[in-house]
């Protein structure tokens, strides 16, 4: 939140702490609405993404959970390598041990891992500042119309992960993307890219909520053949 907040605007952290075995987070409120600036929301996305890690390395200086997934975010030079062993590999680990990876999944993902890896041939990833968990549920907007963002799973990666996030359920508009590409335009090839970050994002949800989720993977699988 702390990251966050010299950027963008999030709830102010008041306390945290345990209570009864159990961790809390104490935040102050947003009065909020649907609806707002939503090309500010790119913008500001986008202002995020110029941020970049210290050390110019992919990861950050802890791992965070999400459900019961816990990411693994030890420092790495390489974006591919980082993206496909502590991101995809680790959840594709956790899908297996419950039954939920066919023989046909792990040929088509072993087909997809080496198409991503010719695409990052020709794109050069640098490590920006990533909310992580860019959902249309991990937005809002103060009563004057600007953007709030909330419950992020920050780490330092390529800008593209948030970006193909946001194309998984829905809630960004055109002016969402323009905001964005106007401040900081993305690399050629992007559309090239930018599924793998959605197969993440389903593959977490498989994970963490079960088969209802299993053809949605199947479907982006076949997509990055």
């Amino acid at each position: 939140m702390r990251l966050l907040s010299e950027t963008v605007s999030v709830p102010k952290v008041l306390d945290w702490g345990e209570f009864e075995n159990d961790a809390y987070l104490l935040l102050s409120y947003v009065d909020h609405q649907r609806s707002g600036d939503q090309y500010k929301l790119g913008k500001q996305l986008a202002q995020l993404h110029k941020r970049k890690s210290p050390n110019r390395q992919f990861g950050f200086e802890e791992d965070f959970t999400m459900g019961t997934y816990t990411a693994n975010n030890q420092w790495r030079p390489d974006w591919k390598s980082f993206f496909i062993d502590q991101r995809l590999n680790d959840l594709k680990k956790i899908i297996e041990n419950r039954d939920l990876w066919t023989h046909d999944m792990e040929n088509m993902y072993a087909r997809s891992i080496k198409r991503f890896k010719k695409l990052m041939t020709t794109h050069q990833a640098s490590p920006s500042l990533l909310h992580g968990d860019l959902w249309s549920g991990n937005f809002m907007f103060d009563l004057t119309g600007n953007p709030v963002l909330i419950d992020p799973a920050v780490f330092y990666g390529d800008r593209e992960f948030d970006l193909g996030i946001t194309h998984v359920f829905g809630g960004f508009n055109q002016d969402f993307y323009k905001g964005y590409q106007d401040e900081y335009p993305l690399s050629k090839g992007y559309e090239q890219r930018i599924p793998f970050y959605q197969l993440y994002y389903l593959m977490f949800h498989l994970s963490q909520f079960g088969s209802g989720y299993q053809d949605s993977v199947i479907q982006i699988l076949q997509t990055l053949q």
